[in-house]
């Protein structure tokens, strides 16, 4: 009696060590899930020689656009957006004139397409 109860301890012991073995962080979003949120996400478009275009989504409804040129160095705008799987609404205001720009973007897996620009996600 006493070798089958500790043979199944060891088994219930090897079996809790490999349960305890599944991935922490279940939390983050795999880069193939279909996404219900786009904070925390970084996506980036190279399509222009010398040009790096990102948007940064920080919070539920804060972007960052960010567009580093090597001649002419980083410019970074901040714009509201809305996200209805898979449409990206964005509200950008220019400092300048104070006119404000909306675009519309789809979320597909892993690319985010505004208009003609297709953004990769990071």
């Amino acid at each position: 009696m006493k070798k089958h109860l500790l043979l199944m301890l060891v088994v219930a012991s090897i079996t809790f060590s490999f349960l305890s073995c599944s991935s922490d962080n279940d939390d983050a979003p795999s880069n193939d899930a279909p996404l219900t949120s786009l904070k925390g996400t970084e996506w980036v478009n190279n399509d222009e020689k010398d040009i790096t275009k990102m948007l940064n989504f920080t919070t539920e409804k804060n972007v960052y656009y960010i567009e580093r040129e090597t001649q002419k160095g980083e410019t970074i705008k901040k714009a509201t957006y809305t996200f209805e799987p898979p449409i990206v609404h964005f509200t950008f205001t220019d400092e300048k004139t104070k006119k404000t720009e909306k675009h519309t973007g789809r979320v597909n897996g892993k690319t985010l397409i505004i208009e003609e620009l297709v953004y990769t996600r990071k």
